[in-house]
This record gives C-alpha cells, sequence and structure tokens, in this order.
C-alpha cells in the first residue's frame, strides 16, 4: 500500500483543467479513483496499536473498511481517536495480530499535522509545482483555482495563508492521485459556513472510501453512512444515530429550561421566539469562540504525540517523556471539559434557531 502525500509519480495520469470556474463559493474538487479496488482495501484482524512497546492505546480491533465505506469516527478526546486514523496510515505498525492493506491501495490523509508539514517559505503554487512539474503555468493555477486557490493567494508563503487557505492547499495536494479513500482527522476545523458545505459537496461525489473524525454534526450527518465508535481502549461499530451519541454526551450537563404556568399563552410564545432570536448571535459566538480554544490545544497535543512518537524518544529522554506524558493527560482533561462545553453551547444555539 502507499499514502498519498507529496510524491510526484504517474504525472501522466493528470489531466489539465480547462477553465477556472468563477464561483462566489470557492470550490474543493476531490477526483475519485480511477478504478476501485476489490474489498477489503483495509482489514484490522485482533490488532492493537500504541506508541509504546507494550502498552497499547487501542486493542481488540476486528474491523474491515471497503472501497465504497463512509464511516465517521466517534469518541471522546483521548481515547485514541487520532491514533485509529494513524494506524489505517500506516504510521503505526501493529504490537498485537495484525493489519492488512490491499497492496494497491492509495491514501489521502488530512489532519492538522500534514497541515503543519506545509513548508512555510513556500507559495501554494510553489507546492504545486512540485506535483506538476512537466505542466504548463496556466494548468497549475487551474488545480489551485479548483480548490479556490485564486491568482490573489497563490503566490503567499504558506506560512502567511488563513487557516482555511492551508486546509484547501492540503486537501488539493493529498488528492492529486485520486487516492482510493480520504482519512480526515477534523477536516472542517479551519473552513467557514460556506467551505464545510462546499466540503460536504465534494465528498458526496467522491467515489473511493472516506473516514471521518469531526465534532462537526453536520458533516457527519451528511456524508457517513455508518459509525464507529473509540471508547474504553476499542473501537467498534456503534448501532445509534449521531443524536443517541450526542444524548448520551449531553445527558448528565442538560439543565431543564424554567416553566411557568403561562408558557402556552400567546404572549409567552412570543416573547420565547423573540428571546430566542436575540440569543442566536451570542450562542454561536460561544460556540465558535470554544471550538478555538479546544483546535489550540489539539494542535499543542499533536506535537506533544508527535514527541512521543519518535523513536527512543522514552529511553533517550525518560524525565522529559514522563513530564509529556502527564501534560498530555492534563491537556486531554482540559479539552474534554471544552468539548463538553462546546456541546452544550451548539445544543443551546440549535434549540434557539429552531424556535425561529
Amino acid at each position: 500500500s502507499s499514502v498519498v502525500l507529496f510524491d510526484s509519480h504517474n504525472l501522466e495520469k493528470m489531466k489539465p483543467i480547462a477553465t477556472i470556474i468563477n464561483d462566489p463559493i470557492p470550490p474543493i474538487a476531490l477526483p475519485g479513483p480511477e478504478k476501485q479496488l476489490s474489498p477489503p482495501v483495509v482489514r484490522f484482524d485482533a490488532a492493537a496499536v500504541g506508541y509504546e512497546a507494550d502498552t497499547p492505546i487501542l486493542s481488540r480491533l476486528d474491523l474491515r473498511i471497503d472501497p465504497d465505506d463512509r464511516i465517521g469516527i466517534l469518541g471522546r478526546n483521548g481515547e485514541g481517536k487520532s491514533t485509529f486514523a494513524k494506524a489505517i496510515m500506516g504510521e503505526l505498525s501493529a504490537q498485537k495480530g495484525y493489519i492488512r492493506k490491499h497492496k494497491k491501495l492509495t491514501i489521502g490523509y488530512f489532519a492538522q499535522h500534514q497541515i503543519d508539514a506545509l513548508n512555510p517559505t513556500q507559495s501554494a503554487y510553489d507546492h504545486v509545482l512540485d506535483l506538476m512539474p512537466e505542466h504548463t503555468e496556466a494548468q497549475r493555477r487551474a488545480r489551485l483555482a479548483s480548490f479556490g486557490l485564486g491568482d490573489k493567494n497563490a503566490e503567499t508563503p504558506a506560512g502567511d495563508l488563513s487557516g482555511g487557505e492551508k486546509a484547501r492547499l492540503l486537501f488539493s495536494l493529498i488528492s492529486f492521485h485520486a487516492p482510493h479513500m480520504l482519512v480526515l482527522d477534523e477536516p472542517a476545523n479551519h473552513l467557514d459556513m460556506d467551505s464545510r458545505a462546499e466540503l460536504i459537496k465534494s465528498l458526496n461525489s467522491y467515489s473511493g472510501a472516506v473516514i471521518v473524525i469531526s465534532h462537526d454534526r453536520n458533516l457527519l450527518e451528511s456524508v457517513v453512512e455508518r459509525l464507529w465508535l473509540v471508547d474504553k481502549g476499542t473501537v467498534k461499530p456503534y448501532d445509534g444515530s449521531l443524536e443517541d451519541y450526542r444524548a448520551v454526551q449531553l445527558e448528565t450537563k442538560k439543565v431543564k429550561p424554567k416553566t411557568s404556568a403561562s408558557e402556552d399563552t400567546r404572549a409567552d410564545q412570543r416573547r420565547a421566539t423573540a428571546q430566542a432570536r436575540a440569543s442566536i448571535a451570542p450562542l454561536k459566538k460561544q460556540a465558535e469562540t470554544i471550538e478555538i480554544k479546544i483546535n489550540r490545544l489539539r494542535e499543542t497535543l499533536l506535537t506533544i504525540d508527535k514527541a512521543l512518537m519518535s523513536p527512543g524518544y522514552f529511553s533517550d529522554h525518560p524525565d522529559l517523556a514522563q513530564a509529556k506524558t502527564i501534560e498530555r493527560g492534563q491537556l486531554v482533561k482540559t479539552i474534554d471539559s471544552l468539548e463538553e462545553d462546546w456541546l452544550i453551547a451548539s445544543e443551546s444555539y440549535e434549540v434557539a434557531k429552531a424556535a425561529l
């Protein structure tokens, strides 16, 4: 199997895009594979994976992914969702059991550490030039335009691009060779509402397998067809719906609204509607502010995980590794707390919006 990141083989298969589409919402064009593979494309057999020998993060993995699967990964922070994604990618080998992949499988991987791996001094055009050395400038710019990166930001160093523009550039790079599978770890974090809608549209047109880790409920509801839950050190199919999962997460946090004897009167209904309308903006802002905090902490968590994954890190730097492990645990607890706050704020916003 192989992973589609920044390689430049098979460029002769790249077909030039004839025109640049003028659309008020910048596109995200994800090409599907030319030919489907025979199932399964990935299979876990009694597998266990982790970062330190004899200390698995996930075990008892008995799962399969088929060429047309669309799977959403659920679970609290720190339970191992990103670890599972890395196992699919081949970044982690099986400590026990087996992880088998189709020998021709190619995968496009979207994750925060992939965004961080973009060369900050190279422009979006430079990144595409590395993949399209034999193509014309017009073809390269058309490629960028198909992901919403036009002339005004094509020459901007990647380090100076916005989070959404970096995400679009990474989408362009990971999908360059039309991979058989997309593994997307929080792909919508840096995208605005219009761009998220465009991503959903593109994923629904994509013909390969899609694995999505996200707390964006709309993205999951719009794209995935089944759910897997990362919980208690393993990954298993989840039989409930997103609404069921959300209800479980909110069960201990929900606060019942106050009622009054006159709540069914028309005056109270009008007042409740007016209050709901007035509350939408601050509730949305609150949810977005919490989400920004969560994303920043996740970036720190990824940096720590990258260090802990380094070969020999625990043996060469035992004291530092212990400190990082403790820091990681504290980060996970903070993120869990913030994510509960985000769920409540998001729920309140949706209730207020529905009341309009």
